[in-house]
């Protein structure tokens, strides 16, 4: 896989970010990280990464700002997401498809390997 594919994971769980950015940069991912959506949209502009990791529950903008931000903006609608999130209601899961991800992953029922191998399905 070329080295070239960029990740952004926005996620307020440092803990979380330190693993997921180890892991996937060892994959061979360039990885970008976010707090909160206001570092995100920086990076996204920035960046123009191929794929986004997105948490819903964060400080600010939640995830589903994030992605209505993403679908009205120009150039940003055709990002990649996938979401990795603690919310598992159906509710949830379902608006996030109707935002157009790509997939939805529960945080505490997903391994890293199950979301890394997603990530190289869609990119």
């Amino acid at each position: 896989m070329s080295s070239s594919k960029k990740l952004l994971i926005i996620d307020d769980d440092e803990f979380l970010l330190d693993i997921y950015k180890h892991k996937l940069t060892k994959e061979g991912f360039e990885v970008d990280i976010a707090k909160n959506s206001e570092e995100a949209f920086a990076l996204i502009k920035k960046s123009k990464p191929d794929l986004i990791i997105l948490d819903l529950i964060m400080p600010g903008m939640s995830g589903f700002d994030v992605l209505e931000e993403l679908n009205a903006t120009s150039g940003l609608s055709k990002i990649p997401v996938i979401v990795l999130t603690n919310l598992g209601q159906e509710e949830d899961r379902k608006r996030c498809f109707e935002l157009g991800v790509k997939d939805y992953f529960v945080k505490t029922a997903t391994s890293l390997e199950e979301v890394i191998k997603k990530i190289k399905e869609v990119i």
